[in-house]
């Protein structure tokens, strides 16, 4: 009882994260999310934007791209079997799994008895986003504030599983602790 209580009280602040998390993640759809070196960025790379297309819908003189552009360029290299190189295209596809895998979390959060698929997927959306930032390294590709906001975004939407995971190894200590 002393745990549920204390379960419920931590859950209400959880939930306005996870709203606050999707408002940020989805803003960050119509940010500037990347922009390359256009001096060392190699546009024959298989996985990189093609030379002539620009990288940019709207501004055609930057090579700045919004976050749902990066995201439809994910999504899309998976499909491109001409073009594949090992480690970019995997790189790139695990970075657009990310999307997927924080829209599935925010549809399991709804349903409290698949705590195992959330706790799944709250750690493989961390591994996701790392993916990302190795495809930065090699690309070069320099993140701008739409992909911070994306990386907060997806961080706080998974902080509720996070916190449950603390929070109930903390009462369990405190609940086996002989000072009590």
């Amino acid at each position: 009882m002393f745990t549920s209580k204390i379960m419920t009280a931590v859950r209400k602040p959880m939930v306005l994260c996870q709203i606050l998390g999707f408002l940020i993640f989805a803003t960050a759809f119509f940010l500037p999310a990347i922009t390359l070196d256009k001096d060392t960025f190699d546009h024959s790379f298989p996985v990189g934007w093609p030379a002539g297309v620009p990288f940019s819908p709207w501004d055609n003189s930057r090579d700045i791209a919004q976050g749902w552009y990066c995201a439809q360029f994910a999504f899309r290299v998976p499909f491109d079997f001409d073009n594949y190189k090992f480690p970019e295209t995997l790189l790139v596809t695990l970075s657009g799994w990310t999307n997927l895998l924080v829209l599935t979390y925010l549809g399991f959060s709804f349903l409290p008895k698949f705590v195992k698929t959330r706790r799944f997927l709250a750690m493989a959306i961390p591994l996701c986003l790392i993916a990302t930032w190795l495809y930065f390294a090699i690309g070069p590709i320099y993140p701008l504030i739409g992909h911070s906001m994306w990386i907060v975004g997806a961080f706080m939407i998974i902080a509720p599983e996070i916190a449950d995971l603390f929070v109930k190894r903390r009462i369990g200590q405190e609940l086996l602790s002989p000072d009590l």
